[in-house]
């Protein structure tokens, strides 16, 4: 009988001592990995899921975009640049509603036109949101771009030329980067795609330069890009960490991506080209009276 407890002692010992040697195995690659993540890589998966859960946390719209634009504005907007009876943006009884036909057939009213941030935007918000390849494209995946606030601030006159920070506050669609990263199909993409949010708001600061000249000559000097709530550290710590982790290009700098293309919406850019390129005008500036204003020519 003692044989017998002896016996199944040695049984209940030896399936522990396989229980504990494969427990052990499995923490040891699972520790082995994390540090070659995180040393040799330069990825550190608690880190990554930190500055994650980060951007995955509820934005109030209401109290981010304390500017939004109105009706108003874009038909203020429109009215401006193609006149009175432009019937570009119309309220059909239900509501208000764009018309594409009338944009593309419209004929701007005169060769210098005035609007405010609010009547400006407030026109791009509907184009870029009517146009389905208006979007941010970081390494060659789309991400939806929905215009949600615009300010002119800062205006400088610098000898020839002028100085305007350009701020705005967008909405960032990730459904097409999310089906492009479940396409890879592994450990670590699966583990990221969960926490990945459908979208996020991403304020863009820049100062755009205007050279005073009859052709078009303007630059884009990239100030920061703040996602959701965030501080501007934790903001570029996250974009840091897409860069690493999904930018193809050792050259393509995030901050400098979103806020070149995005600006290239607003004014000109090459491939897709910008509002003033589809409403063929011609240069454009900025002026101070009693808020700033863009001056769109077309002469």
């Amino acid at each position: 009988m003692s044989q017998e407890k002896t016996h199944g002692r040695n049984i209940f010992a030896t399936i522990l001592k396989v229980i504990l040697i494969t427990v052990m195995v499995i923490v040891t690659i699972i520790i082995g990995f994390y540090l070659y993540l995180r040393f040799a890589v330069g990825i550190d998966v608690i880190d990554i899921r930190r500055k994650i859960n980060a951007i995955n946390v509820s934005v109030d719209e209401t109290t981010l975009v304390t500017q939004p634009f109105t009706s108003e504005d874009a038909q203020k907007g429109f009215s401006i640049m193609f006149g009175e009876e432009n019937n570009i943006y119309l309220d059909n009884g239900e509501g208000f509603v764009f018309n594409k036909e009338n944009f593309e057939a419209g004929i701007l009213a005169s060769g210098e036109m005035q609007l405010s941030a609010n009547q400006f935007g407030s026109c791009v918000a509907l184009f870029l949101s009517n146009y389905a390849n208006k979007n941010i494209n970081v390494s060659e995946v789309s991400i939806g771009t929905e215009l949600k606030q615009l300010n002119f601030t800062n205006f400088q006159a610098v000898e020839e030329n002028i100085n305007v920070d350009v701020n705005a506050i967008v909405k960032l669609d990730f459904f097409e980067l999310k089906s492009k990263i479940n396409e890879f199909n592994n450990f670590f993409s699966n583990l990221i795609l969960k926490y990945i949010p459908d979208n996020i708001y991403v304020t863009i600061n820049s100062l755009v330069t205007i050279q005073n000249t009859e052709d078009i000559s303007y630059s884009v000097t990239p100030r920061n890009v703040i996602i959701n709530k965030l501080s501007l550290v934790e903001s570029q710590e996250i974009l840091d960490l897409f860069s690493r982790l999904y930018v193809s290009s050792e050259n393509e700098n995030l901050r400098d991506t979103i806020t070149n293309q995005f600006i290239e919406m607003l004014f000109y850019g090459d491939g897709n080209g910008g509002f003033l390129s589809a409403i063929n005008v011609n240069n454009f500036t900025f002026i101070e009276s009693d808020k700033i204003y863009i001056v769109l020519k077309n002469i």
